[in-house]
């Protein structure tokens, strides 16, 4: 009933629509319709349809009862996704191996991010590099690598590495 936050919500709405991306789509059928739309953008379009169910004359508190719970489980669902990706970042935080891994990863994409901002390339190119099957065990190899380097430079320093090597191979 409150038109300046209703104005806030409608003005923020595209924005969270596009967090939500395909978690903010249903199929959806309105009330007392015979019919079902497909990947319908509940948060742009229920919250007009909560506005108009508030100024008409017969407002009817059942669909204002179900246009609110779709708005409200749409949330919910969201800030649920939400909770899980924090839980699951903060698992990966306190692992350092991930933190390489991830600084390998970085560094071996940034040139095609480069690519991406001048416009020289997609941005689909440079997901679909990042998930390809060579681009991951190329990157495990160097993030193994790199892990075993800085294990040798911590315990021994590469002069006994190299010394103990020479020993071994007689050379």
């Amino acid at each position: 009933m409150d038109y300046d936050i209703y104005y806030k919500l409608i003005y923020n709405s595209p924005k969270m629509q596009t967090y939500l991306g395909y978690d903010g789509l249903s199929a959806y059928k309105p009330p007392y319709a015979n019919y079902i739309i497909k990947n319908y953008q509940i948060i742009v379009n229920i919250l007009p349809e909560i506005r108009k169910e508030f100024n008409s004359t017969f407002c009817d508190a059942r669909s204002l009862q179900e246009y609110v719970a779709i708005l409200n489980e749409t949330i919910m669902r969201y800030l649920g996704i939400l909770d899980n990706q924090l839980k699951s970042n903060l698992r990966k935080f306190h692992n350092p191996i991930l933190w390489l891994k991830e600084g390998i990863v970085y560094i071996l994409i940034f040139p095609f991010i480069l690519l991406n901002w001048f416009g020289i390339i997609s941005k689909s190119i440079v997901i679909n590099l990042t998930d390809n099957f060579l681009f991951k065990l190329i990157s495990n190899i160097i993030s193994l690598l790199s892990l075993l380097a800085t294990i040798i430079t911590i315990v021994i320093g590469w002069t006994s590495f190299f010394k103990t090597i020479k020993n071994l191979f007689g050379l």
